[in-house]
């Protein structure tokens, strides 16, 4: 059973995909460092949390984790009928075959790890949630912490979505001009 359950080779996966065309600190500063600097500012500006914005993001991520599922059967539907339609043995044909390939192995990486990641944050919204009563009562360092890892893991999930949306466009783009 463990077995089927294996995150750590879609995180990997995923990291491998995103760090595809860049360069090791673009990738850091952007992944890493903005999420962290995101966080840590709010952080220190001590931004106020309520319990209707935890009902509001998880309702947000869930409908975006639920779209963005369901793009992976249509890329997966999209590959098996262009295999079939440009089996010509024409290079260029070819070409267009790998890169589509390609696109569509990295959004599926993407789309499942960002799933992975929707779901730990929804696990960790319900917690803060159901223990906030509590944990404003205490000195107030539990709940920001685990704020402060959801604002990092929140615009970690921002990322993914524009680097998604990112291959995406460029992949409808070559599509559209392709003769």
């Amino acid at each position: 059973m463990i077995n089927k359950i294996n995150i750590l080779e879609i995180r990997k996966d995923a990291i491998k995909a995103l760090r595809k065309d860049t360069k090791i600190f673009s990738f850091i500063l952007i992944y890493y460092l903005c999420p962290i600097g995101t966080a840590a500012t709010l952080h220190f500006l001590n931004y106020n949390i309520n319990t209707a914005l935890f009902g509001n993001l998880i309702s947000g991520i869930s409908l975006f984790t639920g779209l963005l599922f369901s793009i992976i059967f249509v890329v997966s539907n999209n590959w098996n009928s262009r295999k079939s339609q440009y089996k010509t043995g024409n290079e260029e044909d070819e070409k267009y075959l790998n890169r589509y390939k390609n696109f569509a192995n990295q959004i599926t990486y993407l789309i499942s790890y960002i799933v992975v990641k929707a779901i730990l944050i929804i696990i960790l919204l319900i917690a803060a949630d159901a223990y906030f009563d509590y944990l404003n009562k205490v000195p107030n360092l539990g709940l920001r912490l685990i704020w402060d890892v959801l604002l990092f893991l929140l615009c970690q999930f921002l990322i993914l979505i524009v680097v998604i949306l990112n291959e995406m466009y460029t992949m409808q783009y070559d599509d559209i001009n392709k003769e």
